[in-house]
């Protein structure tokens, strides 16, 4: 079984085009993505929360939050998405806190102030996410291949949770989402303790004495995000399932469900619900031994929630440099859809730059 299989994802929207993904990721600065939200903020100073543009390579987006709580001593901070450790990121977050001083660096890159708000940002809050690829040795063969799948305006993609969701490293995020559900923590403290390497979040579940002590403070966002993984897979695995039969079953039906607490009450009969996929999700569940009482957890309850099951790539351009070989792909996504998929279809079933530490190009000298 390939990883993209273990994440529940077996079906091609245009590709795969195979191109060589060989020195892709070898800097963050090959993965760009802008994030565009809504305007939340305002000139004037509404309280003691601001919103900064935060410009970060290299490191995740909780990394970079850690690291900006710490430094402000913020009593709170907001953001509108997570993006990737691997990449060159622009993208908005909210502080709490006492000092809001108009710019901050740090060794990943800055925070420069746009506003002051009166709540903070919220997960969701973008209109869409823009991406920029850069393919290094490419061709004016592969070029054109590229051009050629994506002709007009671009194209439909299926709507997969991308690798980031699940993580790279065995045993995957969705793996022990299903064993917090389970309320196996024996498991769960088995796993992590083969896991390597190690981070923060995985010494504090292995100091855990009892399942409840795995919802307090900074590990609850970690629970919600490996359960949120677990719910992921089993949309990816149930979108793969209804694939099969083509891509006009699910223009008719275009939304699929991200089950969760009320799953078992969902109207299948509305034009917009995909019967197959919801039947899909039920079972998958019955089969992991889930129920849906199992998504109430200390101080969290995951909840069903509906999800496009195909979106379109739009936005596309391109740029060629003959003497350097490199092709830039710009294209944008709705929020919630993953870059990483689009990759997918480009590259195929190589996922070698999925385990690559892509190094800081734009920020190695900010400091």
């Amino acid at each position: 079984m390939n990883y993209y299989e273990k994440i529940g994802i077996s079906e091609f929207s245009f590709g795969p085009l195979s191109l060589s993904s060989k020195s892709f990721m070898s800097e963050c600065r090959d993965f760009i993505v802008l994030e565009r939200p809504f305007r939340l903020w305002t000139s004037e100073r509404e309280g003691r929360i601001a919103v900064y543009v935060m410009a970060k390579e290299g490191v995740s987006t909780l990394e970079a939050i850690r690291d900006v709580a710490e430094r402000l001593r913020a009593r709170n901070v907001g953001c509108a998405g997570l993006k990737d450790a691997n990449a060159l990121a622009i993208q908005y977050i909210s502080v709490e806190a006492e000092s809001l001083p108009e710019y901050a660096g740090f060794p990943w890159g800055f925070l420069r102030r746009v506003g002051f708000a009166s709540s903070h940002v919220r997960r969701g809050q973008i209109i869409e996410n823009s991406f920029i690829i850069r393919i290094k040795g490419a061709s004016w063969s592969e070029l054109n291949r590229l051009k050629a799948a994506l002709a007009g305006s671009c194209t439909w993609i299926y709507n997969y949770f991308g690798p980031q969701r699940f993580g790279i490293s065995e045993p995957l995020n969705h793996e022990l989402g299903l064993m917090i559900l389970k309320r196996d923590l024996e498991r769960l403290l088995r796993a992590l303790e083969g896991k390597k390497p190690r981070g923060w979040w995985e010494r504090a579940v292995l100091r855990a004495r009892g399942f409840k002590d795995l919802f307090k403070r900074e590990l609850r966002r970690v629970m919600e995000l490996l359960v949120s993984s677990y719910q992921s897979y089993v949309f990816n695995y149930c979108l793969s399932v209804v694939a099969r039969e083509g891509p006009t079953s699910l223009s008719e039906k275009p939304y699929g469900v991200v089950p969760g607490v009320g799953l078992s009450r969902i109207d299948t009969s509305k034009s917009w619900i995909n019967r197959e996929h919801a039947d899909c999700a039920l079972s998958a569940l019955r089969s992991d031994g889930v129920k849906e009482e199992s998504f109430k957890l200390p101080g969290v309850t995951a909840r069903l929630h509906l999800r496009p099951l195909r979106v379109r790539v739009k936005d596309c351009r391109f740029s060629y440099s003959s003497s350097l070989g490199v092709v830039a792909l710009f294209f944008t996504l709705p929020p919630g859809s993953y870059a990483s998929i689009v990759l997918r279809e480009l590259f195929g079933q190589d996922t070698s730059w999925l385990s690559r530490k892509c190094r800081r190009a734009v920020f190695k000298d900010h400091l």
